[in-house]
């Protein structure tokens, strides 16, 4: 079973494991009603931190992820991703 936000496109893009990581743990906060917060992640995160920042870089990037403010995070779907 997948979470209520995760986009199944994410394994088709050839991201690096650890971007996908940033995703899926992006996902899991969002289905328990978690706000996406840098202090979240980080919290959550058991890799590198420079993993995670730069997971969030390639992220926003796409726009599969978005930054309203400073340190939160929201999920696109899989529609308004910029995979070209």
């Amino acid at each position: 079973m997948t979470g209520i936000n995760m986009e199944q496109k994410i394994f088709n893009l050839n991201l690096s494991v650890e971007t996908v990581s940033v995703y899926l743990l992006c996902c899991a906060l969002a289905d328990i009603h978690v706000p996406i917060t840098l202090e979240a992640l980080r919290e959550r995160w058991n890799a590198a931190p420079d993993d995670l920042l730069e997971g969030l870089a390639t992220l926003e990037k796409m726009s599969i992820v978005v930054c309203p403010a400073p340190g939160r995070y929201s999920l696109n779907k899989a529609a308004q991703w910029q995979t070209d």
